[in-house]
């Protein structure tokens, strides 16, 4: 008893057949050396079987993101088109964290370039209007994005950062995901619900969707880059050659046109 009402801090008796805990606080006076009182709680235990549900639902979303990673590596081995392997990891990315619909925003430095949706119940209302919208609001969303390095969770709520594009969408939560490389703005990926909202293992998955987005997007830029250098010195090549080619005949043509000239000034 001295031992723990002599104690400055908060002392936890556990009390197990109750699945509560006890927790007594003391209470200093102004001087902060004498005790006046103790508050005393009673709180719920911390459930193991709760923590280990959590721990078990981690390892199984680990387990069906490293299945869909190996789909899309294989994807992007194969595909040549950024806009068929993007679709892939939207779908990819709605399924693994139960959103409803979902949208690519694709950048030119800070301008929008281009969209694209995946809604297969119709749920945006408007598109024209939600990328208005987008647009309107990519500056300042943005600007957070590249403050913080990580999604944003916008909320149907006023004074809340993405409210005004829950309201266009129709949806009760939001979450925009940016994709970058080399610190350069490459795409958005914005996936939404209905009803509810995402949880920390939802966000760091969509996360992880949009490093693999934005890695499919500098791989196909760079492919299609070699492509067009190879055909550019393809081209020189062959105009180097036509030249050789040329410069080694122009001879033989010389006096050949010499032969036709004094014969022509004969006649």
């Amino acid at each position: 008893e001295n031992k723990l009402f002599g104690s400055a801090k908060s002392f936890v008796v556990p009390i197990p057949d109750k699945n509560r805990n006890i927790v007594i606080t003391p209470i200093f006076s102004d001087t902060k050396k004498d005790i006046d009182a103790y508050f005393i709680e009673m709180l719920p235990l911390v459930e193991m079987d709760y923590q280990f549900d959590v721990e078990k639902e981690k390892l199984q979303r680990n387990l069906v993101f490293q299945k869909e990673l190996q789909s899309i590596l294989v994807l992007l081995v194969k595909e040549k088109s950024i806009h068929s392997i993007a679709e892939e990891i939207l779908i990819r990315c709605i399924n693994v964290t139960g959103s409803d619909f979902g949208v690519i925003v694709f950048h030119n430095a800070e301008d929008v370039n281009d969209f694209l949706y995946y809604d297969e119940s119709n749920l945006i209302p408007d598109k024209s209007e939600v990328e208005k919208s987008v647009k309107y609001n990519s500056s300042f969303i943005n600007k957070w994005l590249d403050l913080n390095k990580r999604p944003l969770l916008a909320l149907n709520h006023h004074n809340n950062i993405g409210y005004g594009l829950t309201q266009v969408f129709n949806c009760e939560s939001l979450c925009i995901s940016p994709c970058y490389f080399d610190d350069t703005l490459q795409a958005k990926i914005l996936v939404g619900k209905k009803s509810g909202t995402y949880s920390s293992l939802d966000i760091s998955d969509i996360e992880q969707f949009s490093i693999l987005l934005s890695f499919a997007i500098i791989n196909i830029e760079t492919r299609e880059l070699n492509a067009a250098l190879e055909s550019r010195l393809l081209q020189a090549q062959k105009l180097e050659t036509i030249g050789k080619l040329s410069s080694g005949m122009a001879p033989y043509f010389n006096n050949l046109l010499s032969s036709i000239f004094g014969s022509i000034h004969l006649l």
